[in-house]
This record gives structure tokens, C-alpha cells and sequence, in this order.
């Protein structure tokens, strides 16, 4: 049975882990401050301890919603540890933006499902 608030991603290699139990958005939500976004094309990352890979030659200036300009200062990788079952597992989010003005991470629905993962809301 799945949990009101509950994120599943299912990556090709790992689906048989992850079908069995589902990744909390609360816990991700509540430990990096990230809500998931339908509409962002690219991941918004504010915290730039995050970041594996930094590249500040691919920053690029996003547009928002209320028709202005979020300024990034770089392009890359970020990894953070979130609750699964009883341990912890390390995400990866490739191709994510560093924006320090951003009030909160926002997490691209459309880019996880280009990678090949599967959302499902309850």
C-alpha cells in the first residue's frame, strides 16, 4: 500500500530495488528543502554543497513562470543521500542548474522522465 505523498522512481537498473519500496517526497522534500516541478525543464539545485560537478561556463539564465529571469551560476551534477526501506541510498541528478536566488530546489518532472524514470503520485 502506498503512502499519500509518495514518490517512486524507477531507474532501468534498478527497478527491481525500487519496485519494492517507494521513495518518500517527504523525506527528500523535508531534508533538501525540494519540491518536484512539472513545468521546470531543467533541475534547480540553490545549495551549491550539493554539486559533484560544477561547470560555471554552462551556466544559463531560466526563465520563470511571472515572466522574469532566474540568473544560474553553473551546470552539473548533484548527489544527496535519501531514506529507502531501512538504509540510505545516494541520488543522482544529472544536468542541474545552481541558482543561489532560487527559494528552494526544484526537482524537473519532464527531465526524470527523459532519463527513462517513471513518476507515480498517490
Amino acid at each position: 500500500m502506498y503512502h499519500q505523498n509518495t514518490l517512486k522512481i524507477f531507474s532501468p537498473q534498478y527497478v527491481d530495488m525500487l519496485a519494492v519500496s517507494p521513495i518518500s517526497c517527504a523525506s527528500i522534500a523535508s531534508s533538501f528543502n525540494t519540491i518536484l516541478n512539472s513545468g521546470c525543464t531543467n533541475h534547480i539545485i540553490h545549495d551549491c554543497a550539493l554539486f559533484w560537478t560544477y561547470r560555471e561556463d554552462q551556466a544559463v539564465p531560466v526563465k520563470t513562470a511571472n515572466c522574469g529571469i532566474l540568473k544560474t551560476l553553473a551546470h552539473g551534477d548533484v548527489k544527496f543521500r535519501v531514506p529507502f526501506s531501512d538504509q540510505q541510498i545516494i541520488l543522482t541528478l544529472r544536468d542541474c542548474l545552481h541558482a543561489p536566488n532560487a527559494p528552494l530546489n526544484l526537482l524537473s518532472v519532464g527531465t526524470m522522465q527523459e532519463k527513462w524514470m517513471q513518476i507515480h503520485f498517490n
